[in-house]
């Protein structure tokens, strides 16, 4: 009796105790899994466009939080936010209320100008602007023709004038300008093909021939 009560007694104690490690391993879990995404990997704090890309509008929220660091003060900076622009154009779509907000910003940068690096970046990132525009264009080419029309007249920097001068051929290509604007760019461009620079006259010229292919024959 008294070994029959004992060995119920140990029984107690193991169930007891499977039960107290079933306890703690479901504690255990659940504590794992609130620090846990979906995915199984630990939730930390999402970087900059993670969770917008998830959504519809993530590559817009993205280019604007871009934008916005064009207006920080350290350089390194500004240049990765260029960079970053351009990234970003190559896999959509504008359309002409996004082209415009983004269109801005460049062209405060190129015309501040704080460094040739910046400008260039920033006339490379409006090409890509213009490339990946969809309708109405028109006040896009109202608010930055005069700008790089200035720039590739005035700007010291022979690199800067030369990115300037493929963005404005790639602006009236992609616009889509009437005949008569087309041939008064091109006019103008042809000014810079004995500018003295030969880097600037090659870009003139290759944005030309650009502008050109959009003319019509008659």
């Amino acid at each position: 009796m008294g070994a029959r009560g004992k060995g119920k007694g140990r029984k107690g104690q193991d169930e007891g105790s499977d039960a107290d490690s079933d306890s703690t391993t479901v504690r255990k879990e659940d504590t794992e899994s609130v620090g846990k995404g979906k995915s199984g990997g630990r939730k930390g704090k999402p970087k900059r466009g993670e969770e917008e890309s998830d959504s519809e509008d993530g590559g817009e929220v993205l280019l604007r939080h871009l934008c916005d660091d064009l207006t920080e003060k350290r350089a390194a900076t500004r240049v990765s936010a260029l960079q970053g622009i351009t990234s970003s154009l190559r896999s959509r779509i504008l359309d002409s209320d996004e082209a415009v907000d983004a269109v801005t910003p460049l062209l405060a940068v190129l015309k501040k100008c704080a460094s040739a690096a910046e400008a260039v970046l920033a006339a490379n990132a409006l090409s890509h602007v213009f490339i990946t525009m969809a309708g109405d264009s028109g006040d896009v080419v109202e608010d930055t023709l005069p700008v790089l029309g200035g720039l590739l007249k005035s700007c010291k920097h022979s690199s800067v004038r030369c990115s300037v001068a493929g963005s404005i051929g790639m602006l009236v290509f992609c616009a889509g300008e009437g005949d008569a604007e087309a041939l008064g760019v091109m006019r103008r461009l042809a000014g810079y093909f004995e500018c003295g620079s030969e880097e600037v006259a090659a870009a003139s010229l290759k944005a030309w021939g650009l502008v050109a292919t959009g003319v019509s024959d008659r």
